[in-house]
């Protein structure tokens, strides 16, 4: 059967599950046996009935910890995704379906090799089968079909190289460094098989795929933040749950801010995880992080016609834009454009800013310097009352660089001091 209903998407799983059912039944009752290139494909135990209930997992409950558990725990949905491409390649029926379905499985659960590259396209990935040697093809065939993604014994559990224990007091697989990583204010709890656990594994697959393949109650830790999968928590998405910052880095000096956005669902990664702290803030990005701190991680929806030429109503940022621009807060350009993408400048930033907590600017004293040497047209009023405010204060030289980009981590710290939406 086809994997894939259409290539981006999975198969819901209801119909494997009834596939499945229909096969195991058919086993014990010597009605059918496995094929010989399926025995280390499909799981050998399946006891997971809450999974049932789910359109999207295939899981495994522990109701309690047993030997015969131990050849289903290696079921993880990378593992069984390596060995599916390997024996798609193996058959050598390299049709426009096969290799699109190989790459979109390759793409969902990011598997990776000297053949396998999620990021080709269908011809690219033909044009790289022809001219590769056969003996690497092979290769590669043999490797991902003898994947070591998941390892297993009867203590323990890999999930990549994170190794992984049992707790049978709670009934909870979790990685060893769970409890030193964990920070209650970053930390993610969500209830299995549930609309947030289904859209995490949605957006982060290659990330997060693994580890929630473990077991249907499962702690683990990704690079910024840890994710506790228990029965009892919350079962719906919210903005923050998209928080998976890829590029963090443990030193860096406006940690203690993206925690802060993130916990109020306000800053959220890409859809690769990253967050890139040093880029550029766009003006739409910025202007979405203000309307959602006043209004608790939520965006208001605009239901009116678009006020610029360059916002569409499925465009990002359509609706955070339209809210303050009915308030009078931003206002675009004269060519009724509001460039969403453009980078947007430290004096535009504490402008936008100011106008969003109601300040109005200073009315500048004739005559006297300004606070900052760079700062000496329509920006000055602005800078100097944010400074007056506290909020900014400036370079080492005496400058405020008022027109050059603000960083994505330069937002965060403006936006957590300014106390908007407190």
């Amino acid at each position: 059967q086809p994997l894939f209903q259409s290539p981006p998407r999975l198969i819901e799983a209801d119909e494997i599950l009834s596939k499945w059912k229909h096969w195991s039944t058919g086993v014990v009752n010597n009605v059918v046996k496995t094929k010989e290139s399926e025995v280390n494909v499909l799981p050998s135990v399946y006891p997971g009935r809450p999974s049932f209930s789910n359109p999207l997992f295939i899981g495994r409950k522990f109701d309690s910890y047993a030997p015969e558990f131990a050849a289903a725990a290696s079921f993880l949905p990378r593992l069984w995704g390596a060995r599916k491409i390997g024996a798609t390649l193996r058959g050598g029926d390299y049709t426009d379906q096969q290799l699109e379905a190989v790459l979109s499985i390759a793409n969902r659960f990011g598997i990776r090799d000297e053949l396998v590259d999620p990021g080709l396209t269908v011809s690219e990935f033909r044009d790289l089968i022809q001219v590769s040697p056969s003996q690497m093809i092979l290769r590669s065939i043999m490797n991902l079909e003898k994947s070591t993604y998941a390892l297993s014994d009867y203590g323990s559990m890999y999930s990549g190289e994170t190794p992984f224990y049992f707790s049978p007091t709670d009934k909870v697989w979790r990685s060893y460094d769970f409890s030193e990583g964990a920070n209650r204010n970053s930390l993610l709890e969500i209830h299995p098989f549930s609309a947030a656990h289904k859209k995490l594994y949605v957006d982060f697959a290659p990330l997060l795929a693994q580890a929630f393949g473990v077991s249907d109650q499962v702690e683990f830790c990704t690079v910024f933040r840890c994710i506790s999968v228990r029965y009892g928590f919350r079962e719906e998405p919210i903005p923050s749950d998209r928080s998976f910052f890829v590029d963090y880095d443990p030193g860096h000096w406006a940690n203690p801010y993206f925690s802060v956005l993130v916990n109020k669902g306000v800053l959220v990664a890409e859809k690769n995880g990253k967050i890139h702290p040093g880029r550029a803030i766009d003006r739409g990005q910025f202007v979405e992080m203000i309307v959602r701190l006043l209004h608790d991680g939520i965006v208001p929806e605009y239901t009116g016609n678009s006020l610029f030429s360059d916002m569409k109503k499925e465009a990002p940022f359509f609706d955070s834009v339209h809210f303050l621009a009915k308030k009078g807060i931003i206002k675009g350009y004269a060519d009724k454009t509001f460039r969403p993408y453009l980078s947007l400048s430290r004096a535009e930033a504490v402008k936008i800013l100011l106008s969003a907590l109601e300040i109005s600017p200073l009315k500048l004293t004739e005559n006297a310097e300004p606070i900052f040497s760079d700062t000496t047209g329509w920006e000055r009023s602005w800078v100097e009352t944010a400074h007056q405010q506290g909020l900014v204060s400036g370079y080492a030289d005496e400058t405020f660089k008022p027109h050059e980009p603000l960083s994505r981590a330069g937002a965060a710290k403006l936006l957590v001091e300014s106390g908007v939406g407190e």
